[in-house]
């Protein structure tokens, strides 16, 4: 099975990929639209990307491009995050921070802690800041790093686990081409276009409840600078499940929805 993932090596992506395809090839796009358009134009099984995490919140660029492509969600996974802190001299004499947005945003506190002058330089991806790290090999400069990373290109750790929570989870999903079967334990994913309406959220649930479906969770987001307001509702069952089809039917009359997928539920 080939996959497609961020990267390049050492990515959290590249670690979720590890775990959901360990005996797969993999191959690596520089962002995740590269992520999207690739796998829709090149002959590759699923791609793995990072949906949501605990601290930081949605990442837009998934959800921008799910709502672009329609490849079904087939797997998820939960996983851990922690952060390094990695440059070449002594934190106290750094200007410079390479970090991924969502990644400083993660250890903003502790860097601000840290670090209260220094200048941040958005990176593409965690594993990008490590490469830059390593070229400029620059003592006033510094990286949020993953440890794969860390690994990977022999950089030097100042400083672990410098996420402000204790406990930080990324939700990365994995994409097909193919809607997966039941198993009998799966979940459903749908986004739902709507302003956010905690009258609106009751009516969501309500349809569900009605016919015994469990509703997991409903959050609502904004992507594209507030233009497009959306609620993610998931819930327990398969799609292709008699009463599943019947709720859907009805949500769909009254809102316009995007089936995201039904896949194997993934226990945290």
């Amino acid at each position: 099975m080939k996959s497609i993932t961020l990267g390049p090596e050492g990515t959290f992506s590249h670690q979720a990929t590890r775990t959901l395809n360990p005996q797969g090839t993999l191959t690596f796009a520089g962002s995740l639209e590269e992520v999207f358009s690739r796998f829709i134009q090149e002959d590759i099984d699923t791609a793995i990307v990072p949906l949501e995490n605990t601290i930081s919140g949605f990442i837009e660029e998934t959800v921008i491009n799910l709502l672009k492509y329609n490849f079904p969600i087939v797997e998820e996974l939960y996983q851990p995050i922690n952060h390094y802190l990695s440059g070449w001299g002594d934190p106290e004499q750094a200007k410079q921070i390479l970090a991924h947005p969502h990644s400083y945003e993660q250890c903003h506190k502790t860097l601000q802690r840290l670090l209260p002058e220094c200048e941040v330089i958005d990176m593409p991806s965690n594993s990008q800041a490590a490469v830059e790290l390593k070229a400029k090999r620059d003592p006033h400069v510094v990286a949020i790093v993953p440890a794969m990373s860390a690994r990977i290109y022999a950089l030097p750790i100042l400083q672990e686990g410098i996420q402000d929570a204790v406990s930080t989870v990324t939700h990365f999903i994995a994409l097909g081409k193919k809607s997966t079967l039941p198993t009998g334990d799966d979940k459903t994913s749908i986004l739902i276009y709507s302003e956010e309406n905690k009258k609106y959220e009751g009516q969501f649930v309500e349809i569900f409840k009605e016919r015994k479906l469990e509703v997991i969770d409903l959050r609502y987001l904004q992507v594209d600078e507030g233009k497009v307001s959306l609620y993610l509702l998931d819930l327990v069952g398969h799609h292709a499940d008699q009463e599943m089809q019947k709720a859907l039917k009805i949500l769909e009359n009254l809102y316009p929805i995007k089936l995201l997928g039904s896949y194997p539920r993934h226990r945290r």
